[in-house]
């Protein structure tokens, strides 16, 4: 198999990940670290991991552990796709990726994660998550271009 076939499989097969898992249990949450980390081990990734961790592990009210977790899930997958995952990921490939970060985006009341009407703990973890995910989105759909 090519390696653009591997590329494509391996967008792919986040995609599906993402829509058969919907919200992300601890488990889950480790396979896909374990799939983003297999694609890049051996690359320049210790950077990124290092300057999320404090994001990554911050605390958020428990009626936003999902939206917590499904950022936490993209901004692995988009990670492992700059760090190496895709050689020239096209911006088909990162378009199932960039349609879930927006939908989550739009749930978003004021620039608030609201759970009926409330503005729940964890605010400035989310947004923070959310605009890592948008920059390496960025990152990846500016690559391809040039």
């Amino acid at each position: 198999v090519g390696e653009r076939a591997k590329q494509k499989q391996f967008i792919q097969s986040t995609v599906f990940y993402f829509y058969l898992v919907g919200s992300a249990s601890d488990s889950d949450l480790s396979s896909i670290t374990i799939m983003a980390e297999s694609v890049t081990m051996g690359k320049a990734h210790a950077e990124s991991h290092t300057s999320g961790k404090q994001i990554l592990h911050a605390q958020v009210a428990p009626e936003l552990d999902e939206i917590k977790s499904r950022l936490q899930d993209l901004e692995r997958a988009l990670t492992a796709i700059q760090m190496g995952a895709c050689e020239r990921p096209t911006l088909e490939d990162v378009e199932p990726l960039e349609t879930m970060l927006n939908r989550i985006a739009v749930t978003q009341e004021d620039n608030a994660f609201k759970v009926n009407g409330q503005i729940p703990a964890g605010q400035a973890v989310l947004s923070g998550l959310l605009s890592r995910c948008y920059l390496l989105l960025h990152l990846i759909k500016t690559a391809s271009i040039a």
